[in-house]
Parts: C-alpha cells; sequence; structure tokens
C-alpha cells in the first residue's frame, strides 16, 4: 500500500524539457529515503514537451510519488503554485524552485522549522548566500526589492523573495484561497497575508546551490523586477479595497 504523504512539495517549472529528466532522478533519489514526501511539477504553459519526457522518465523507473500538473495557459510562478496546492495531499505543503536551486536537504529543515510555526521561509541573508552581494545586479534588486516591499507592506522579514517557503496545512489553506497575485511577488503577498491572518512565521538560513549562482540578463532582471514592484502595490490596493 502507497504510503501518504505527509509533506507535499510544488516546484513550478516552465519550459524544462532540456532539465527535467536529471530533475526527476535526483526527486526519485530523494523520494526512496523519504516516502513521506510527494512532489507536484507545475508545468505552467510549457509548448516545448517537457509533461512527454516528464512521462517517459516516469515509465522507464515505475511508480514514484512524483506528478506532473499541466496548464495549458501560461499564468505565472505565483497562479501555477496556488492552483497545484489543491492535489496536495500533505499536513505540510512546500514551494520552491523547479529548477532545484536548493538543496533538497533544506527541505527536512524546512519540515522542521514549521513544527513551531505556521509558515517557514528560508533566508539567503540569514544564509550568507554570495548571490546577494550588493556590488551585483541580482544582489542589487534584491537589496531594492527587499527594502521596498517590506517597507510598502510592513513586513519585516530579512529576505522575501527566497524561493523556498512552507506551511502548516491549516495556514496553506487560509493563504493559497486568498491569495489574488499570479506572478512572482505573491509570495510577498502570501507573507502579507501571514501577517494579516495572525499566522505565525520563521526564516531559517539556506543557501542556493553555487551551479545556480549565475546573474541572469540585466534586461530580464530589470523587467522582472519592474512587474515585482507594481504587483507589491497591487497587494496593497487589495487590501485597501477590502478584497482580502
Amino acid at each position: 500500500m502507497a504510503q501518504i504523504p505527509d509533506v507535499s512539495v510544488i516546484l513550478p517549472i516552465r519550459n524544462a524539457a532540456s532539465t527535467i529528466a536529471s530533475l526527476l532522478l535526483e526527486l526519485m533519489a530523494f523520494s526512496a529515503l523519504h516516502p513521506e514526501y510527494e512532489f507536484l511539477f507545475a508545468s505552467d504553459g510549457s509548448t516545448d514537451g517537457t509533461q512527454d519526457i516528464f512521462a517517459d522518465v516516469i515509465r522507464q523507473h515505475g511508480a514514484s510519488p512524483i506528478k506532473i500538473i499541466h496548464y495549458d495557459r501560461h499564468q505565472g510562478k505565483g497562479g501555477a503554485v496556488r492552483d497545484t496546492f489543491v492535489q496536495c495531499c500533505g499536513n505540510y505543503v512546500i514551494f520552491t524552485d523547479g529548477d532545484l536551486a536548493y538543496d533538497l536537504n533544506f527541505l527536512l529543515v524546512l519540515r522542521e522549522t514549521l513544527n513551531h510555526c505556521d509558515m517557514a521561509i528560508a533566508s539567503r541573508r540569514k544564509g550568507g548566500d554570495a548571490t546577494l552581494g550588493i556590488l551585483t545586479m541580482r544582489g542589487f534588486v534584491s537589496f531594492v526589492y527587499n527594502r521596498y516591499t517590506a517597507f510598502v507592506l510592513a513586513l519585516t522579514q530579512t529576505d522575501i523573495q527566497a524561493g523556498l517557503k512552507g506551511f502548516r496545512r491549516k495556514a496553506a489553506d487560509r493563504l493559497f484561497t486568498a491569495q489574488k497575485i499570479t506572478g512572482f511577488a505573491f509570495d510577498a503577498e502570501l507573507l502579507f497575508l501571514a501577517k494579516k491572518y495572525g499566522f505565525s512565521v520563521c526564516e531559517f538560513p539556506a543557501q542556493v546551490r553555487p551551479e545556480h549562482h549565475g546573474a541572469g540578463s540585466v534586461w530580464r532582471i530589470g523587467l522582472r523586477s519592474a512587474i515585482m514592484f507594481f504587483q507589491v502595490l497591487r497587494v496593497r490596493y487589495y487590501d485597501l479595497a477590502g478584497y482580502y
């Protein structure tokens, strides 16, 4: 009889055909040691055959606690995570970057942290992550975004946008039901809602894997940041307008 998962992990992806096979093999190795975890890839409008490669790998390796939910329409990271949440079976729900930017052992740290609070979030700043150096483009944008978001939404966390966050089931039910932002700023919205609804939040130190330290293009970082800044203002508007 298959074990009922205690922890559900959502991994948002888009057009991951070149990496999905290696990601699956790493997750399968982790699952063999930790069968209480289930993994759900949220394929957000992928058009490169990601789901077909996923199916091929699963067929080759047999039954697995790893699923893929494909959405035909690209809606954004936040929308994909929110919509996939309803498929989760665990008492605890986690989302993390679909490219496994964080070592899977941090899932164990996150789960342990949830023994002490309703929502737990990784902090690259507390973990001394080199990607956040103020002299890099990514580090500068992250610094400004965190300061701006903390001011607009009155948040106190040290790393608002780290892509590794988890929830007790009761908190996840309440927060994802209320979530409205479908883009990258959705995790700032979740932190704001956690504060609004009285859920406790803990931070734990984490680091991004060295191979994920690439800075990315200046154009892409700038465009994404501009969108996120606007989305943060929308969270404040939704609150003032009584939508929460």
